[in-house]
């Protein structure tokens, strides 16, 4: 699917997600995974990409030493959660 938003490009291309990654998807909401496609294949670390949506402050706090050990050297790590008007809102917040 495409989604060209403001600048015209996609969102994959945006993020730098390329179909030879090895990536690793993390409570990614489904839409968001739509928005990506075509995914990578099924791939073991070491990540050249993972994208993770943590539950809350917590998990967030606690999951950057786990991803740090499974990105490779140039490895993109995007960390992302829902605008506070987002039905799935949670409890981290942009400050």
């Amino acid at each position: 699917m495409s989604d060209p938003g403001y600048s015209g490009k996609p969102l994959r291309e945006k993020l730098g997600l390329k179909e030879t990654h090895r990536a690793r998807f993390v409570g990614v909401p489904a839409s968001v995974l739509e928005r990506l496609a075509p995914l990578p294949g099924p791939s073991d670390h070491p990540f050249d990409f993972v994208m993770w949506f943590p539950a809350d402050a917590a998990e967030l706090e606690a999951g950057f030493a786990e991803f740090e050990a499974v990105l490779a050297g140039k490895g993109m790590l995007w960390v992302a959660w829902p605008k506070k008007s987002s039905p799935l809102r949670n409890t981290l917040e942009f400050a």
